[in-house]
């Protein structure tokens, strides 16, 4: 599958790949507790892949190396989500993931980093499939807690677009891709509406080939997206 059949996978992968949006959107949307350890300016986007080529057609490719403020190094991982329906083989995917980026780790360092799972979400639905990969294990409590210690469990950090209010994002760049984005399914008046709103709040972007850069993105994605129906 290409990006062009792709768009919401494309749109925000490039959108992340520029470091100062990359910045400003994880100072926004990760626990503070977490982001008072990180030293989220030093923020690197890696080169390293460890998705398969089947898997690159429905998640984006994204890992961030953050320096902890004490001297070490955490990687942020970010898996984008762009169904519109729940799958709950997510966590099975982020735990294949994890253990790739864990063993790549420790063969080049001998030593091992935090990854933190990361998962953009912007489907129809309801997100209602919990962060933690123990929660979707069937157990009585009594199973539970014995079998417990033998599931690998992680939590992933969930970026529920339906729920964010973008006005809090200080990146303009940021509130008018996302925002384009949070409201790409909805009716045309509705829609045009906040069109018009949006590239009135570009004005305010001082970066005049930047703002271009911008245009062509958004209608390049809006010309995709509103041609099809959602998946």
């Amino acid at each position: 599958m290409s990006d062009m059949t792709n768009p919401h996978d494309r749109l925000i992968r490039e959108t992340l790949q520029d470091k100062e949006d990359a910045i400003s959107f994880f100072k926004n949307s990760l626990p503070e507790k977490v982001i008072e350890l990180l030293d989220l300016n030093r923020l690197e986007l890696t080169q390293s892949s460890f998705i398969s080529e089947n898997l690159k057609a429905e998640q984006t490719d994204l890992l961030f190396q953050i320096p902890l403020k004490s001297g070490k190094k955490a990687n942020v991982y970010l898996l984008f989500e762009h169904k519109s329906y729940l799958d709950e083989a997510v966590f099975s995917q982020l735990l294949g993931y994890i253990s790739a980026i864990y063993k790549s780790q420790y063969k080049t360092d001998k030593r091992y980093s935090v990854v933190i799972p990361f998962v953009f979400y912007h489907g129809e639905r309801t997100w209602t499939l919990g962060n933690s990969f123990q929660d979707r294990f069937i157990l009585s409590k009594n199973e539970e807690e014995v079998f417990k210690k033998y599931i690998p469990d992680f939590e992933l950090e969930l970026f529920d677009l339906s729920k964010v209010d973008l006005n809090r994002l200080e990146s303009i760049t940021l509130r008018v891709i996302l925002g384009v984005v949070q409201k790409i399914w909805e009716g045309d008046s509705s829609f045009l509406g906040y069109l018009g709103e949006v590239f009135e709040l570009l004005t305010g972007l001082k970066n005049e080939s930047k703002r271009v850069e911008i245009f062509q993105k958004l209608f390049l994605y809006i010309f995709n997206v509103r041609e099809i129906e959602p998946t």
